[in-house]
């Protein structure tokens, strides 16, 4: 399994980095998690090809997590025409919007093979290779009225297990790690910095089994500079990833 940090930016994009997306590879077969970063240019640049995605997984629909759907499901649909996948995302509003901005470009917007869902907590996705289960999270209940929903990522493949934390409640005041990180070993765990602190983070994994843990999303240049102190210093080995770096678990 091979992961790749597509965009490793932190709530709006810079020259270095771009919104949230991380790639997964099994063999030829690639899935996404998020897709704040411009998939369709991402994936022209790294020499991907879109009908080789077999699932896209938005862990809530802010757009730096998600705004780059609305071309890939167009490319999908009406140029890519050999792809075949379904994007899943918490919110039917988002997918009303994806359809309404494809459609008002003129464009097909819907497909017997690339579809869109929705998921709760209640989800699994397996297709026999990948297996992905949502974890309710509280990044968005600060604002509970929004109706807007969030989830962590536990993912099991090639008998691996991945974590992805996806972002979280600000300085974790709801207890919102995933308490599956003390659940036995886990290859990676791919943790956000941007609402916890780095204090939070290391706190929280302290008791884990993991040999690599990966923070692509920090909020601060102070959150870089602690988790550059820390390297060499855990007992697992600590990435701080920029776009387009990879790891292989």
């Amino acid at each position: 399994m091979k992961i790749t940090f597509l965009g490793t930016g932190a709530g709006f994009p810079t020259k270095e980095r771009h919104c949230a997306c991380f790639l997964i590879e099994i063999g030829e077969r690639l899935y996404l998690i998020d897709a704040g970063a411009p998939v369709a240019d991402v994936f022209a640049k790294n020499d991907k090809s879109i009908e080789n995605i077999k699932g896209v997984f938005l862990s809530h629909f802010h757009l730096d997590h998600a705004a780059g759907t609305v071309q890939l499901i167009d490319l999908a649909i009406n140029y890519y025409r050999k792809s075949e996948f379904t994007l899943h995302t918490p919110e039917q509003r988002g997918i009303d919007a994806i359809k309404a901005m494809v459609a008002a470009s003129g464009a097909k917007c819907e497909s017997d093979k690339v579809k869109l869902a929705t998921y709760d907590e209640n989800f699994v996705f397996d297709d026999g290779l990948f297996r992905l289960t949502p974890i309710k999270t509280h990044h968005t209940s600060n604002n509970p009225a929004s109706g807007i929903h969030s989830f962590a990522f536990y993912i099991e493949a090639e008998g691996k297990r991945v974590l992805f934390t996806n972002d979280l409640s600000v300085r974790l005041e709801a207890d919102d790690f995933p308490k599956i990180v003390n659940e036995g070993h886990f290859e990676a765990i791919i943790a956000e910095c941007a609402h916890i602190t780095v204090e939070n983070l290391m706190d929280s994994i302290k008791n884990a089994d993991v040999d690599i843990v990966a923070v692509p999303h920090v909020g601060i240049a102070e959150h870089y500079e602690k988790l550059e102190e820390l390297k060499g210093k855990c007992s697992f080995k600590l990435v701080v990833p920029n776009d387009n770096d990879s790891i292989e678990i």
